[in-house]
């Protein structure tokens, strides 16, 4: 839900839902999820099976408004940081931070990181934000990125929240502070 609009996602594109009916505002297929720009909430970026594109706000309703040039990869889990860079896991090659123009049609710069800069593996991370952070769910516990050294690190602070032996797959937080969350075994 975004701007009180609800938006679903599918394989043959965007859609959003209004009384029980869903209108579909973008072909772009594959939709995995959509995240909302912190910096500008009238706009959010959606990974597809095939890279992002931006939705922006137009009255009450979402309207496609182009794919963002420069990266192709299935983008099923995004989040963005403080920074505004957008932090992207790949089931099997990694962990991908991309920053993008101010205009949020390309990609500036981007880097790839995997087991070379500190990650348990290549595959099977999921990146994920939780209050401002970014994390990195892995087969090890959660990693976070230290940008002066460029590497990943498992994260003291969140491994104590979470205290799970196994992936991290999903969670909540809800407003009170309270973390529902979903892992591998528990």
């Amino acid at each position: 839900v975004f701007s009180g609009a609800l938006i679903c996602g599918h394989n043959t594109g965007t859609y959003q839902i209004r009384n029980n009916t869903g209108y579909k505002i973008s072909d772009e297929p594959g939709a995995w999820k959509y995240i909302e720009v912190r910096n500008n909430p009238e706009l959010l970026i959606g990974g597809h099976f095939s890279g992002l594109s931006i939705l922006i706000k137009e009255n009450d309703s979402w309207k496609y408004h182009m794919k963002i040039k420069g990266f192709q990869e299935s983008s099923r889990f995004l989040c963005q940081d403080s920074d505004n860079e957008i932090w992207i896991s790949h089931g099997v090659t990694g962990i991908t931070r991309l920053i993008l123009n101010e205009a949020y049609d390309s990609v500036e710069s981007l880097m790839h990181y995997n087991s070379k800069a500190g990650l348990p593996s290549d595959e099977r991370n999921i990146a994920f934000s939780i209050d401002n952070d970014v994390i990195i769910s892995t087969i090890n516990g959660i990693y976070e990125f230290n940008k002066s050294d460029q590497r990943f690190a498992p994260s003291q602070k969140y491994n104590s929240i979470f205290d799970i032996n196994s992936r991290l797959m999903a969670f909540n937080k809800q407003q009170n502070g309270d973390i529902w969350y979903i892992a591998d075994k528990e």
